[in-house]
């Protein structure tokens, strides 16, 4: 059977397909030998990638908790968190009750994972070091919004102007914004 292309062989069967330099379609875990080419080893040596994902979440209750007296500390220890996970911290900062990171993640980490380590270090950290009159938690779930490289420079402006921001607007009407934007689907009561 003819593939699309010209020539080439298509090769049906299950797992992840890729179309091989020479134009035989080859089926990764699987060795096939088609027409004289063997397509083990044959895939790409690195893995390249360059995924900018913005996160959000809120404190627990969206509850003012985040005090300027402790912002900037929270901050750098939220970016050794980000560091030690090997993953690229863009830029974050937060208001009184959320907060925003700009990350480059690589295709390995699991954003879920990446954000459950955040929240529970840093709010250890806030309770350790007794930054509140009360325990400190995050809201429980997040946002997670993906930026092309252009994308970039607005999206790090947008959240190094949180304060202003959030002068016109609350963090419940930025966030329905984003669902809105990013075509996510929601129940308003959240």
């Amino acid at each position: 059977m003819n593939g699309p292309f010209r020539g080439q062989m298509s090769i049906y069967a299950k797992g992840s397909i890729f179309l091989h330099p020479v134009g035989v379609r080859c089926i990764l875990k699987e060795r096939i030998k088609k027409n004289g080419i063997n397509c083990k080893g044959r895939t790409m040596a690195n893995t390249y990638s360059e995924i900018t994902i913005q996160i959000i979440f809120a404190v627990k209750h969206r509850e003012a908790l985040i005090k300027n007296a402790f912002q900037e500390d929270l901050h750098k220890y939220i970016t050794g968190i980000v560091t030690n996970q090997k993953q690229k911290l863009l830029i974050i900062n937060s208001v009184s009750d959320h907060l925003h990171l700009l990350v480059g993640i690589s295709p390995s980490m699991r954003i879920s994972d990446l954000v459950r380590e955040i929240k529970s270090e840093s709010s250890n950290f806030i309770n350790k070091n007794h930054f509140g009159k009360q325990r400190f938690h995050w809201q429980n779930g997040y946002g997670a919004f993906s930026y092309s490289i252009s994308q970039r420079p607005a999206v790090i402006n947008y959240i190094a102007n949180q304060q202003v921001h959030h002068q016109r607007s609350s963090f419940q009407e930025e966030y329905f914004k984003f669902l809105d934007s990013f075509q996510v689907q929601y129940r308003k009561q959240h």
